[in-house]
This record gives C-alpha cells, sequence and structure tokens, in this order.
C-alpha cells in the first residue's frame, strides 16, 4: 500500500508507521528521527524503516512524498539493523 503527502514548508505531520516501510521523497526536504537518528531526505531519496514507530516530519521546503508499506515484517538486514541499532540510507 502507498499513500501520498504533500506538506508546505514548515509543518509538522506526525505519521504512524511499521517496520519495512519505505518514505520515498519525490520533490523538496523532509527531516524526520527514525530509531533515534535524525534524518534529511530530499527529491530522489528514501528510507526504509527499521521499526514500528510514530513519525514526527517536517517539510524543511515544500515537499510531496510517499510512505510504501509493502510487508508487516521487515527482512533480514531490517531485523539485524533493528537489533544493533543501524539503518541505511538508501538513495534511487
Amino acid at each position: 500500500m502507498q499513500q501520498s503527502y504533500r506538506l508546505s514548508k514548515e509543518s509538522l505531520l506526525t505519521l504512524p508507521t511499521r517496520a519495512g516501510s519505505c518514505i520515498a521523497v519525490e520533490s523538496g526536504v523532509i527531516w524526520f528521527t527514525a530509531a533515534g537518528a535524525d534524518i534529511v531526505l530530499g527529491r530522489g531519496h528514501s528510507y526504509q524503516l527499521a521499526q514500528d514507530e510514530a513519525l514526527l516530519i517536517q517539510a524543511l521546503a515544500d515537499t510531496h512524498f510517499s510512505l510504501r508499506s509493502e510487508a508487516r515484517t521487515p527482512n533480514l538486514p531490517l531485523r539485524l539493523a533493528n537489533l544493533f541499532g543501524r539503518n541505511k540510507l538508501l538513495s534511487h
């Protein structure tokens, strides 16, 4: 399932997410904290979440992004990332 969001600059959005979900920015820039790390994503970048959590997302510019939830259970690398407190930035 994929949902699209549009935020104007300086807007805030609280978004519940599941492990394995992927946030992809189509235009603009967003900032959020996931698994204790600050993440900034710009156009063409995405981030896959390692754990279930509610994200507070701030738009640093007018932004269009999507959230895709494909699986309830994350794959092995994401489970390991969650276990060791690490995740990685994915780039398209």
